[in-house]
């Protein structure tokens, strides 16, 4: 992590947890990474952050996955986590409270390899993209305080996997 002017890196060993596939961070106000990696033992995504004490994990307890792949973590103005990931055929959304995990399917695609992405706006609401491998298209999902929102970015040809979402200070994706 960044303290000071000056990085430095540790290793963090687990050995609680299988981890496999992929790997996200965002840095807090402080600095101090959070991190969310996919699990292949079943039983949700892996989110760690460290804090002044050391490191902390938690287990985002979705019994519904056997293999959480292609997580991706951002934090919200209060600093908590959000963990988008695929879950088998779904992509799913969860986000913890300071007391337990909210988890919510946000769609079904049909297909295994949904590579989603996600960021936050000024506004703090979540912004997504990922792949549809069915039809082999770019998606954008967008969650306001009327749920979720989806169109169709990109469709010529196979396009989305592995996207990045990025919003500016004037809102545009």
């Amino acid at each position: 992590h960044h303290a000071n002017g000056i990085w430095s890196t540790q290793t963090v060993a687990i050995d609680e947890f299988v981890m496999d596939h992929s790997v996200s961070m965002a840095l807090d106000s402080q600095s101090l990474p959070h991190l969310s990696v996919g699990a292949s033992d079943g039983g949700g995504a892996v989110y760690l952050n460290l804090a002044h004490d050391g490191w902390h994990l938690m287990r985002v307890p979705d019994d519904s996955c056997g293999i959480v792949q292609h997580a991706s973590l951002a934090l919200d103005s209060n600093y908590r986590p959000h963990i988008v990931y695929e879950c088998g055929d779904a992509l799913h959304h969860a986000v913890h409270d300071d007391n337990y995990w909210q988890i919510e399917t946000v769609i079904t695609t049909g297909w295994s390899e949904i590579f989603p992405n996600i960021t936050f706006d000024q506004y703090d609401l979540l912004h997504v993209c990922f792949y549809d491998g069915v039809n082999q298209d770019l998606k954008y999902g967008v969650l306001s305080r009327y749920g979720w929102q989806f169109r169709v970015i990109d469709y010529e040809g196979s396009v989305g996997r592995y996207c990045s979402i990025a919003v500016d200070g004037a809102g545009q994706v």
